[in-house]
């Protein structure tokens, strides 16, 4: 609610007012909302350097009201490049438009982000289309009838797959996450994109 958004602002204006008065310089923030950005910019709390634990996208600061320059040079970690300016690159990758078309078969509804790179609007896609290919092979190896154990079973089994824009994601006994690589990148407020810092 609007009261619930006030209160939000208030509570973080005392922070990034304890945060300016102690002279932080570098905030790590680990929402993944964008929210907080608007409310420090709107307070003008401006640190040296923002360290995001998720990228978040430049159409997401757009949305909630955030300059793109207030963030330049902003670091994320992610797990991948989507989103970075590796992604004029997914536009001519079949595997990416085989998922996205995939996805809209299975779903029967429209997917709305483009693949032309300049709409930088194709991670909520490609997110769900490489959930969909672990939930399709967990649920291929859980049996007939699966159960919880046997699910998590399934995907630990999965060893070592391939998924669209993500690279390889490898799976194993308690190992249920299947990140094989985080990458650092930067916010380029000139594209509204991450540039992984190499």
């Amino acid at each position: 609610s609007g009261d619930d958004l006030g209160e939000t602002a208030r509570t973080q204006e005392v922070a990034y007012e304890r945060l300016e008065a102690a002279g932080v310089d570098v905030v790590i923030t680990t929402s993944g909302v964008a929210l907080e950005l608007f409310n420090a910019f709107e307070l003008n709390f401006e640190p040296d350097q923002w360290m995001f634990a998720t990228a978040i996208t430049g159409r997401a600061f757009a949305d909630a009201g955030v300059p793109w320059e207030f963030i330049d040079g902003a670091l994320s970690a992610t797990i991948s490049p989507v989103g970075t300016s590796l992604q004029p690159g997914l536009a001519d990758d079949p595997a990416t438009a085989e998922c996205v078309d995939d996805l809209v078969a299975r779903t029967d509804a429209g997917v709305v982000y483009d693949l032309d790179a300049e709409v930088n609007d194709l991670t909520t896609a490609l997110f769900a289309c490489g959930l969909a290919e672990i939930v399709e092979a967990a649920f291929a190896g859980a049996g007939p009838n699966p159960t919880n154990e046997s699910l998590q079973e399934a995907i630990e089994a999965i060893g070592t797959i391939d998924l669209p824009a993500y690279g390889t994601a490898t799976f194993g006994p308690g190992d249920q996450g299947g990140v094989d690589e985080v990458f650092t990148a930067r916010f380029d407020s000139a594209t509204g994109v991450y540039d992984v810092v190499e």
